[in-house]
């Protein structure tokens, strides 16, 4: 731990000036990237943390690089409330809001095969996701409901963030489909993530109910 930022904290009795709170921020930045010790970085957020108000402009981005070191130790549920403190700025709202709906899917992912269950996390662009966790499916499949005919995109990003897609029309009604995840992941590498989202035949990305998710 660079001596320099306690040293800074150590004399600041009264809060800290803007420059020398982003310099301690940015050196919490630098020890969990650079040195890949989040667990540091988590130190030097908490020491800042206690040395400022609620209200100082740094506030919210050191609850948001702290849930990122706190994810980075595996500490997912501390991640999740700070992240609740970063939603609150306005600046920090959307990323903040992102980062969260991600935890939130990585708690739910499958981790064994087989698997039967809802893992599905839905956004506000209609699309749900879900991630898997460390698992290799041969298959996979799901049941949905569509309130009109339309067309259903299916995107699946692998462990090296590769992009695999297909798009398939179906009428009004409930539907199951099942596939290899060799027809889509042809390079044989595990799945990270399952998307799955519904247009119309104006091709307006339309709700439609997703059901269980079946791994095997």
């Amino acid at each position: 731990m660079n001596l320099l930022f306690w040293l800074n904290l150590f004399f600041a009795q009264e809060e800290t000036d803007s420059s020398q709170l982003w310099m301690q921020l940015y050196e919490g930045q630098l020890s969990q990237i650079i040195e890949y010790e989040p667990s540091d970085s988590i130190e030097i957020y908490n020491a800042l943390l206690d040395s400022i108000s609620v209200d100082n402009p740094i506030y919210s981005d050191i609850y948001y690089q702290l849930a990122l070191a706190q994810f980075a130790t595996g500490e997912v549920a501390k991640a999740k409330q700070s992240l609740q403190v970063a939603k609150k700025n306005n600046k920090l709202a959307n990323r903040s809001g992102a980062f969260y709906e991600q935890l939130v899917m990585w708690e739910k992912a499958p981790s064994q095969v087989p698997y039967k269950g809802n893992s599905w996390l839905q956004d506000s662009s209609y699309l749900w996701k879900t991630a898997l966790s460390n698992v290799s499916p041969r298959t996979f499949g799901f049941a949905f409901e569509l309130p009109v005919d339309a067309t259903i995109t299916i995107r699946i990003v692998d462990w090296k963030n590769k992009i695999w897609q297909r798009s398939l029309s179906f009428v009004a009604g409930r539907h199951t489909f099942t596939d290899q995840v060799d027809t889509f992941v042809r390079t044989g590498d595990k799945i990270l993530s399952i998307s799955v989202f519904a247009t119309d035949q104006q091709a307006r990305t339309i709700s439609f109910q997703m059901g269980e998710l079946v791994l095997q």
